[in-house]
């Protein structure tokens, strides 16, 4: 088993992330980025990435978030990925909402759009759990 990095190191890391990502701001003008994943959990190991999750507000091209990865890499010594969070799978908007690590918020317009994630995916547990709780009573997903 991998050991994380001790907390204080994470702390230390999210610092430098927070300055990392000055250029992306001025870049990409977000209402919010987000650390996700093991770096918001404060389970990194040496060998983590680091999720990010970016909202806009509007979608941003797939394309033009690949191009930052790297020179944010570059900046922070490990691998980045981000992601566009108003493009991201509902589940996903739930973890970032629930635990992520906001490092750069704009407006109350981002933690808007973090609490309807939650509110929406809360809904569709609970109509999930209509649906599984009918398979499990009659033992099949058809008919």
């Amino acid at each position: 088993m991998r050991s994380a990095i001790r907390k204080d190191d994470t702390l230390r890391e999210v610092e430098r992330l927070k300055e990392a990502i000055r250029p992306l701001v001025e870049e990409l003008d977000p209402l919010g980025i987000y650390l996700f994943g093991s770096g918001a959990q404060g389970l990194l190991t040496p060998e983590s990435d680091l999720d990010l999750a970016i909202l806009g507000s509007k979608p941003y091209p797939p394309e033009h978030l690949f191009a930052l990865r790297a020179p944010l890499s570059l900046l922070v010594g490990r691998e980045v990925d981000l992601i566009d969070l108003r493009q991201a799978p509902l589940p996903l908007q739930a973890q970032v909402a629930a635990f992520g690590e906001p490092l750069y918020r704009k407006s109350l317009e981002a933690d808007r759009f973090l609490d309807l994630a939650l509110k929406a995916y809360a809904r569709l547990n609970e109509e999930r759990a209509e649906i599984l709780g009918d398979i499990q009573k009659r033992g099949k997903v058809y008919g």
